[in-house]
């Protein structure tokens, strides 16, 4: 929706240690469509997409990975 990746697409994220900053979600992405997504770059240990008091998609998420190797794995891959 007006520029929002699709679910489930990733257009941009940024790296903090084994998490991973995910922005640009369609506002229908869920926690699973982030782990989904992200577990062909290594074990997934936590995703989540953050909300507001309504419940509504704010449009970003973390994702956090078993170890800071597979999210450095994720840099590569780009």
């Amino acid at each position: 929706m007006d520029g929002y990746a699709p679910a489930g697409q990733v257009t941009g994220y940024q790296v903090i240690g084994k998490r991973c900053f995910v922005g640009n979600l369609a506002w229908k992405t869920s926690w699973q469509d982030l782990k989904d997504r992200f577990r062909e770059c290594g074990t997934v240990v936590y995703t989540n997409v953050m909300r507001d008091d309504d419940m509504r998609s704010k449009g970003w998420g973390i994702v956090e990975f078993e170890t800071p190797q597979e999210v450095g794995d994720l840099r590569r891959d780009g």
